[in-house]
This record gives structure tokens, C-alpha cells and sequence, in this order.
């Protein structure tokens, strides 16, 4: 038998007790041996990991970031710059407002342009910097 799971401390905390359990039971199950850890969850901190060295430019507006994504250059910039970009729309209700608005102008032209809510990564969502990205191109084309 074995468990697998993440690094969490409680989930070795659980690891422990169920040893412990176990043992008493007479089922042979070792916390340490019998704990696989998940590739999945290895695989997001090392891709977390990786994205945090990916560091802005010093950017001074919205317009210069939004200048720089949209050149698709694949600058290994482009990731940090829309982070700052969305974060500064999502930040006010009148950024928010004026970003729908352009959402709306647009749709009438390119109907793939829907999704009104930018999506922003978030460090413990899996396939949230993708989910952004992928965001990001509907609205580019």
C-alpha cells in the first residue's frame, strides 16, 4: 500500500498517525517508505520555480507593457509584464469598466473576444500561467 500526495506538513502529520495505526493493527505500513510523492505537485514547483526568475522590465505604464505584449516578440518578459498589466485593470473599478467597454466594441468584430474577467495566475492553481497566457492571446487576435 502506498499514499501518494503532496509535500504539505499535515499530510505527513497524517502519514504519521496512520503508521502509527497501522503498526498497531499489525498491517506493515512504514510513513516514510510507503509516501510517493506527487509528480504532478514536483512538476508546478519546479515550473513555479522557473517563472519566478522571469523578472519585469521597469515598465512605466500600462500602455508601455501593453506595447511590449503586443510586439509578440516573445520576449521572456511578455509573462511578468501582462502580470503587472492585469493586476493594474483588475486593481480599479474604472479600469475594469473601460477594459468591458473595449470588450464590447470589440466583440462586435472578432466574436472570440467573450471573456470579460482577465484571468491572473496564481502561484497555487495549476495551469494558471497557461490559463493566462491562452486569456491573453483571445484577446490579441
Amino acid at each position: 500500500m502506498a499514499i501518494t500526495a503532496d509535500n504539505a506538513s499535515n499530510n505527513m502529520t497524517f502519514l504519521k498517525e496512520l503508521g502509527h495505526t497501522c503498526n498497531q493493527n499489525s498491517i506493515g505500513f512504514d510513513y516514510k517508505k510507503n509516501h510517493v510523492r506527487c509528480l504532478a505537485h514536483i512538476i508546478n514547483l519546479t515550473t513555479q520555480e522557473i517563472l519566478k526568475y522571469l523578472k519585469a522590465g521597469d515598465a512605466i505604464d500600462e500602455n508601455e507593457i501593453l506595447m511590449g505584449i503586443s510586439q509578440q516578440n516573445n520576449n521572456i518578459e511578455t509573462i511578468p509584464k501582462l502580470r503587472k498589466l492585469i493586476v493594474k485593470i483588475r486593481s480599479s473599478p474604472q479600469r475594469r469598466e473601460e477594459f468591458r467597454r473595449r470588450c464590447d466594441l470589440h466583440s462586435s468584430v472578432n466574436p472570440s473576444i467573450k471573456v470579460l474577467n482577465l484571468v491572473l495566475d496564481v502561484k497555487t492553481r495549476w495551469n494558471s500561467t497557461f490559463l493566462m497566457l491562452e486569456c491573453h492571446l483571445n484577446f490579441e487576435m
